[in-house]
């Protein structure tokens, strides 16, 4: 508000009588402006939360900080809120979206019902992990009963026998052109075709957490794979095979996030940050040529070029699990800058502390079957125990310290 636009008590106390300290120059025309005028010059008095000044010779407020608007009156939210709410212009407070809180609604929060005995909070994702039995988003979903866990497991074990029987079936027919694992998928296709149809609710049949996947079924997988292995042609064909396991897998999850990247900001796909679809390419990474060398095998091809086929699909799995894990790490590290400065000497640590875990096992389960004579006293129970405690032990020690998640 301009000076000539006040009262005229107030224009006689500034211009006919003596200036008001806080007033100075010509005519006692110059801000800030206090005293019994001040009201005139801005109205409401800044509403208590700025103070009267003089810009271009007009009267206004200067908001304290945390306010805004021409009376300071519009109280400002923590942060705008981090974008993960609205605020109220009123008292400055945020409505926080739901699984995030706090005053500038950054805590990212698990649903109400994540917590202790149904499940665990991850602070930094705000993925509830659930408790065993226990399954839903929010981990309320209550143990299903032991008959119901009971008729999947048949269901699992029937549906394994099938599958079982009609690979037989085939291999007797000596149909070379239908891999084993076609058929099992094939026949897996088939049955979820059917439960949709008949609309039964497949929450019903059988339930695994992710956890169970990587710790019982993924050690088996990667056991069988370096047990059946034919180990002098295997090392002959070597650093080769490294070649292709190690740079080829790393190439492959590069070009897969990258390409996933470009296309999420061409708007074609999903969005996604750079970091996360470097994981994403990082999880595909890990190919197994299963039917490829089924067909191989039937068809008697080359033996170097099944050798580094099947030596690539050995070693691929353990790299794209290291290469999955580092990324993922350095994810949660610098969740917040997605830096991926430190990724190459974290992948460096993980492939080699696995590689000095599994030979340091491998060399003291060797020691200790030299040592304890045990085919003269025909302990087949014990001979087999051990070897299951020495197979298993490198990847739960590779999993305690946190090499494989």
């Amino acid at each position: 508000m301009n000076l000539a636009d006040t009262t005229n008590d107030c224009k006689k106390t500034v211009y006919y009588e003596a200036c008001i300290p806080a007033l100075f120059g010509q005519g006692c025309t110059r801000f800030p402006v206090t005293g019994p005028c001040e009201s005139q010059f801005c109205p409401r008095n800044c509403t208590g939360h700025g103070h009267c000044e003089e810009r271009n010779l007009e009267a206004s407020c200067a908001c304290e900080a945390g306010y805004t608007g021409h009376y300071c009156a519009t109280q400002l939210c923590p942060a705008d809120c981090s974008g993960h709410g609205r605020c109220h212009a009123l008292d400055g407070t945020c409505d926080c979206d739901k699984g995030f809180g706090g005053l500038d609604c950054s805590q990212v929060q698990c649903p109400d019902n994540c917590t202790h005995p149904n499940g665990v909070c991850d602070l930094k994702t705000g993925i509830c992990t659930c408790q065993t039995g226990y399954s839903g988003i929010d981990c309320s979903h209550e143990p299903k009963k032991l008959y119901n866990e009971s008729w999947g497991v048949v269901f699992a074990l029937s549906l394994v026998g099938i599958c079982t029987i009609f690979i037989y079936m085939i291999n007797l027919s000596r149909f070379k052109f239908l891999p084993d694992s076609i058929s099992a998928i094939m026949i897996g296709a088939i049955v979820g075709l059917m439960i949709r149809i008949m609309g039964v609710d497949n929450k019903h049949f059988i339930f695994i957490r992710a956890n169970s996947i990587f710790l019982f079924f993924l050690p088996l997988i990667l056991f069988e794979s370096g047990y059946c292995l034919k180990k002098a042609s295997f090392f002959r064909n070597f650093p080769t095979i490294l070649v292709f396991a190690v740079f080829g897998t790393i190439i492959s999850a590069m070009v897969v996030g990258a390409g996933t990247f470009w296309l999420g900001q061409q708007g074609l796909v999903y969005k996604l940050s750079f970091l996360n679809s470097i994981i994403y390419g990082a999880l595909l990474a890990s190919t197994d040529p299963v039917a490829t060398l089924a067909i191989f095998q039937a068809l008697k091809v080359d033996h170097t070029l099944y050798m580094l086929a099947f030596g690539e699909s050995v070693i691929n799995d353990a790299v794209s699990i290291v290469l999955f894990e580092s990324i993922l790490s350095q994810y949660y590290i610098n969740q917040e800058h997605h830096s991926m400065a430190h990724f190459p000497v974290q992948f460096v640590f993980t492939f080699t502390a696995s590689i000095v875990i599994g030979v340091t096992c491998a060399l003291f389960a060797a020691l200790t079957f030299k040592h304890l004579h045990l085919r003269e006293l025909s302990s087949s129970p014990i001979e087999i125990s051990l070897m299951l405690v020495f197979s298993y032990m490198p990847y739960l020690l590779a999993a305690s310290m946190r090499l494989v998640r």
